[in-house]
């Protein structure tokens, strides 16, 4: 039996090929770091996302704590973020001596419960961090409504592609922050992407990113490389063929669990999943995974976390339950199949 992957990023021939010459274009201008190349790859994120400002940077836990710095979030202040999320989202959060305040997602959608983050608000709360995780967008005009006064960061790192009201994820909130780690929707090696529409906030992030923009300010070194740029380039091209073929995959992934023990998570409503991860419901998501790497079929669960989430009910339960399936663009029905067989058999 063939090993199926968990993931694969999309690099068949001809997009190597591409991807090579790209490179080369970079290697022989000699110039190998934040240059044009990276202004063209944020060109291709603005273009695709539709907002005004998309800042590239060299991973998103860097952009994160980026976009709380811009905000000026730091010692006494509290960031409400949710319980089921990556430890990145709390450990930015901690990284400019600011405190979370852990927040239970819905159970069924994995997202930020908005309602009890509302009640969470205290005098000290500067910000929120929703998450919109596995790919599944947030519904930011519920999010606005409830947190007008209060900075809306979204931890984006699998959103890319996803849409609320036929808005792109990235052109909503104050700032947005993308992962193009390998097993994102597209790949840079590592790199991530900061987006705004407020000039202000713009101007902020640049200089941050570039050492404090040499003005007798506190900054960093966030540059992407030209290589890494180059790469993203020619992904973005392959974007929306990506996205379609994603879709197709998990339509009938949900057909094929209809009427069974597994249970996709719900897609909010008036949104469209980007599906970076296809995230299921299982009875028990720790035996099953080791099951099915006992029959060569790479699963996960559904995030990983800190310690303390079970104070959270939901989030204690996706911790038990949910369980991420293989897919990528190269997927086949016979591996689709093969999945869903033996996961149902080992039920």
């Amino acid at each position: 039996m063939r090993k199926i992957p968990l993931c694969k990023p999309y690099f068949p021939r001809k997009v190597v090929e591409e991807t090579l010459t790209k490179i080369e274009g970079v290697l022989d201008s000699g110039h190998l770091t934040q240059g044009s190349v990276v202004e063209e790859f944020e060109e291709c994120a603005k273009e695709y996302i539709g907002c005004k400002y998309a800042i590239a940077v060299t991973n998103c836990t860097v952009g994160m704590e980026i976009a709380l710095r811009a905000l000026k979030i730091g010692q006494g202040d509290s960031v409400v973020v949710p319980a089921y999320t990556h430890p990145a989202t709390h450990q930015v959060i901690r990284s400019v001596q600011a405190s979370p305040r852990i927040v239970d997602v819905i159970q069924d959608t994995a997202l930020l419960d908005f309602d009890k983050a509302k009640k969470s608000i205290s005098s000290d709360t500067k910000a929120i961090i929703p998450v919109s995780l596995f790919g599944n967008p947030l519904d930011h005009s519920y999010a606005e409504e409830k947190f007008q006064d209060i900075y809306i960061i979204e931890d984006a790192a699998c959103g890319l592609g996803s849409s609320y009201m036929n808005n792109q994820t990235g052109n909503f909130p104050d700032i947005a922050v993308f992962s193009f780690h390998p097993r994102k929707m597209i790949t840079t090696g590592e790199g991530g992407l900061i987006t705004t529409n407020d000039e202000g906030i713009a101007e902020e992030i640049l200089a941050y990113r570039n050492f404090g923009g040499y003005r007798n300010r506190v900054g960093t070194n966030a540059k992407m490389s030209d290589i890494n740029a180059a790469v993203g380039v020619v992904q973005f091209k392959y974007l929306d063929r990506l996205l379609e073929k994603r879709q197709s995959l998990v339509r009938y992934y949900n057909q094929r669990f209809e009427s069974t023990v597994v249970a996709p998570l719900k897609v909010t409503q008036q949104g469209k999943h980007s599906y970076q991860s296809y995230v299921v419901l299982v009875p028990n998501a720790c035996s099953m995974i080791e099951y099915m790497r006992g029959q060569d079929i790479e699963v996960q669960v559904g995030t990983k976390l800190l310690g303390g989430f079970n104070y959270y009910p939901n989030t204690a339960y996706l911790n038990l339950h949910a369980l991420a399936l293989p897919l990528y663009y190269e997927m086949t029905r016979e591996e689709q199949d093969m999945v869903v067989d033996r996961l149902l058999e080992g039920e």
